[in-house]
This record gives C-alpha cells, sequence and structure tokens, in this order.
C-alpha cells in the first residue's frame, strides 16, 4: 500500500512524514509532492492508495487534485490537512467523496485515527474492485463459452455432410474436446455427436419430404455412407420409424 503526502510547504510535508509510522501501517512507500503537478506526475506513475493533501497551494488546489483524480479514473483514499476552516470548502470535500477533513495544527491522535480509517477504505476498496475484476472475467468468460457453443453449433449445421468428431469441432474453435463436449452439453443439453445427428436427421426429413432422392442417396447428403446406419438412426430419432416409412406419411 502507498501514500501520498501533498502540500506547497515543505516543512509541513516532512512535519507529515515523521507522524506516519511507515511500518505500523503497512506503507510500502510514503511519496512526497510539493504542487498539484508534481502529485499528478506520481499518481501518473504509480498506484496510490491514499492522499493526504492540503488544499490551497499554488498553481492548483488540492480540490482541483481531487477533481483530477476523479477525472483521470483514479480513486484513492482522500485525507484533506489544511489550515482553512472554510465551509464551502468542507463542502466541496465532501461532494468529491473526501474521506476526512482535519485542521492543522493535527494532533497525532487525529492523524492516526483517520489514517487507520483510511487503510480499512482502501483494503474494503481494493478488495471490491478485485471481486468486480473477478466478476467480469467469469462474465467474459461465459460469454466466450456461449459464443464458442455458437459457432460450433453454426459450423455443424453448415459441414452435417462432413465427417465430424468431437475433435475436429474442438479444433474449430480452439478447445479441448472435452471441455468443449462438457461446454456443449452444459448449454445445450446434447452432446456433439448428438447434436451432430439431430441436425442430420431433421435434413434427411426435409429431403424425405421434398425430393425424390433415394434413401441411398439422402444418407450420403446427410452425412452418412452406409444406408443401413443411417436406417438406424433414422429409426432411433423418430421413434422407430424408417425413412421409406417416414416419406409414406407414416412418420410423426
Amino acid at each position: 500500500m502507498n501514500i501520498l503526502l501533498v502540500d506547497d510547504e515543505r516543512l509541513a510535508v516532512e512535519v507529515m512524514n515523521r507522524m506516519i509510522d511507515k511500518e505500523k501501517y503497512g506503507f510500502s512507500t510514503i511519496y512526497k509532492a510539493l504542487s498539484m503537478k508534481q502529485a499528478q506526475q506520481i499518481c501518473e506513475e504509480t498506484d496510490i492508495d491514499i492522499i493526504i493533501c492540503d488544499i490551497e497551494m499554488p498553481r492548483g488546489s488540492g480540490l482541483d487534485f481531487v477533481q483530477w483524480l476523479l477525472d483521470t479514473g483514479r480513486n484513492p483514499i482522500v485525507i484533506f490537512l489544511t489550515s482553512h476552516a472554510v465551509f464551502s470548502y468542507a463542502q466541496q470535500a465532501v461532494s468529491l467523496g473526501v474521506q476526512d477533513y482535519l485542521l492543522k495544527p493535527v494532533e497525532p491522535e487525529d492523524m492516526n485515527q483517520a489514517l487507520e480509517k483510511a487503510i480499512r477504505n482502501a483494503k474494503s476498496r481494493k478488495k471490491s474492485i478485485l471481486k468486480e475484476e473477478k466478476i467480469r472475467k467469469l462474465n467474459e468468460g461465459v460469454q466466450s463459452a456461449e459464443k464458442n457453443v455458437e459457432k460450433v453449433k453454426t459450423y455443424i449445421e453448415t459441414h452435417f455432410k462432413e465427417e465430424l468428431t468431437r475433435e475436429s469441432l474442438a479444433s474449430e474453435v480452439f478447445m479441448n474436446p472435452d471441455y468443449l463436449s462438457k461446454l456443449f452439453k452444459k448449454n445445450t443439453g446434447s452432446s456433439l455427436m448428438d447434436y451432430v445427428t439431430k441436425v442430420r436427421i431433421e435434413r434427411a426429413k426435409e429431403l424425405l419430404e421434398r425430393t425424390v432422392l433415394t434413401i441411398s442417396e439422402i444418407a450420403i447428403e446427410t452425412g452418412y455412407s452406409n444406408t443401413a446406419y443411417f436406417t438406424k438412426m433414422f429409426k432411433k430419432y423418430t421413434n422407430g420409424v424408417t425413412p421409406r416409412e417416414y416419406r409414406k406419411g407414416l412418420g410423426g
């Protein structure tokens, strides 16, 4: 965890630095800045978790700095430490999400309480960010998995005449065959090869209804080189009805 001290008076920065027990609070680094520009540069170069900042500074106030943090997507815990007990400043600080508004000279006890609170909030915020990131990645993974399943379904529906295996289908989406099989079953309720057969049989039904192709020709058109095996699979998926019976109008 890193902390940044910002004040245009060097002495004020050193006083803050001496008040902070780096080891006690577990800070990796205590950064120091004497202007808003320096503070911005530090924030651009490293992740800052907590900032203790003065308000009135030349060439950019503490309020301007916090607004810049928000505008650039940075969200550290901020404590204002200032000599100015100005109500409008306090109002703006609250609206910007500043945690505490301390007045100089600050008592060590008040500083410690503010730091302990800031550390708790920073840790909580990090956990929330990590949780959100984990959820985002899981959602992306689910969406990616669903897209791959749809790709495989489309491939089957346009290549059912070809010899299709779990391995050949998995290679189309660069996935492990076992993993794809589980994913496909979970998303469609059918195994890969069961889906292939269903697509072939549905196509066979269309050809039986709309063409005068022979049973052997329809078998070849739907990916079966063996007519007997085609008939066996057709019966399995039509409650025992043969292709010939289906064509005669006896199929359901």
